[in-house]
């Protein structure tokens, strides 16, 4: 029995040394045809075109530059890029090209030009995904660059401009700061969104006739805070601390939902034909609200302004809802012809300053609100 015993082990290995030889892991001979290789090639896995001295030379032409990319295609850096007195860092002269910064830096010199430089009339162009510091001229220049997306840029402290697109361009997702001139300056019909200025020596958003903002901050800046030309729409945004206006808009615009706090003139301005609802503007050195005419006014909360809470400039101006409390005028209405209805002023110089031949709901003071009917009444208390 003890011999037996014995056996069992023997018997084990045996086995598995009978079972590996019919594991085989395959046919040993290659299929037939030609060989080649399984991975994919290089251009599959990066089809994109590095930045460097052999991909995208740069030249010493009229825009003399580190790097210059003339075909179409999508391109990406591998590396900060430093510059060098009087060049471009990057130059664009094609359409549809791609630029993405890949979160690397183009850092400027003393004496250098701009960070990217579009130097010709092209449509199409990207840049993303970086940032354009200290460079002489702009962070990113693209005066000629029409149809042009640039998102996700940190442009600062540059001598002149932080982002200049062309005309049918977004800005989006956008740091501009600290540059010698206006953060960000656009041609007609662009959209900048979710985009921060702050501490630019001119505007802080300056953009074109039939252009959007959206969703934008701007603080600090030695111009107006955002600058919009005719018929543009100022959406969602806020500006305080400017050294002039929080917003000057041109004519036939809207301003809605908008805050200006502490600038250096008025919160809002806007010209004739334009729309301003919702907003609040507070502890402006000028007026909170002031409106040129065939405009509206409606449901503006404006608050310890200087000058005028609403100050209405023009005729066909229809001013209603709005609420102006401890500014030296409450409203002041300098010309005839205008509505002015159901808004109240507390606590001001003057609560109502209201020209003649105007359109006005019975100003009801504070002891007969309680039993006011008139749905029209303005409130003085």
């Amino acid at each position: 029995m003890r011999c037996a015993h014995r056996l069992y082990p023997a018997a084990i290995v045996a086995a598995v040394t009978l079972v590996g030889a019919f594991a085989v892991a395959g046919p040993l001979v290659p299929p037939p045809g030609p060989i080649s290789p399984t991975n994919k090639p290089l251009a599959e896995i990066e089809p994109r075109v590095a930045v460097n001295a052999a991909n995208t030379p740069g030249d010493n032409d009229a825009t003399p530059s580190l790097f210059k990319i003339t075909e179409p295609g999508s391109y990406y850096l591998t590396n900060d890029i430093v510059g060098e007195a009087g060049k471009h860092g990057v130059e664009i002269t094609a359409s549809d090209v791609t630029l993405d910064l890949n979160g690397f830096s183009l850092v400027g010199v003393p004496g250098s030009l701009d960070g990217v430089h579009v130097s010709a009339a092209v449509e199409g162009v990207t840049i993303r995904n970086g940032a354009a510091h200290d460079w002489g001229g702009a962070g990113i220049s693209g005066f000629f660059a029409r149809r042009a997306i640039v998102e996700r840029i940190r442009a600062h402290n540059n001598g002149g401009l932080g982002i200049r697109v062309g005309d049918s361009s977004v800005v989006q997702a956008c740091v501009v700061r600290s540059n010698g001139s206006s953060g960000v300056l656009t041609g007609t019909a662009c959209s900048v969104v979710d985009t921060v200025a702050d501490t630019n020596t001119g505007n802080g958003l300056f953009v074109g006739a039939g252009s959007t903002v959206r969703g934008c901050v701007a603080t600090f800046n030695t111009f107006a805070g955002i600058n919009a030309g005719p018929s543009s729409s100022v959406l969602n945004c806020a500006a305080s601390h400017n050294s002039q206006s929080g917003f000057e808009i041109g004519a036939n615009s809207v301003v809605q939902v908008c805050t200006a706090t502490n600038n250096g003139s008025d919160g809002i301005k806007a010209g004739s034909g334009s729309s301003v609802t919702q907003c609040v503007s507070n502890q402006n050195s000028g007026d909170g609200v002031s409106i040129d005419a065939n405009s509206l006014v409606k449901d503006n909360a404006c608050s310890l302004n200087n000058a005028a809470g609403v100050h209405v400039r023009g005729s066909d101006v229809h001013v209603e809802g709005n609420t102006a409390t401890n500014n030296n005028q409450g409203f002041l209405v300098d010309m005839g012809g205008n509505l002015i209805v159901r808004n109240s002023a507390s606590g001001n110089v003057s609560n109502f300053a209201i020209a003649p031949s105007n359109t006005v709901g019975a100003i009801v003071t504070s002891g007969a609100i309680a039993t006011n009917l008139n749905p029209h009444a303005n409130y003085s208390f």
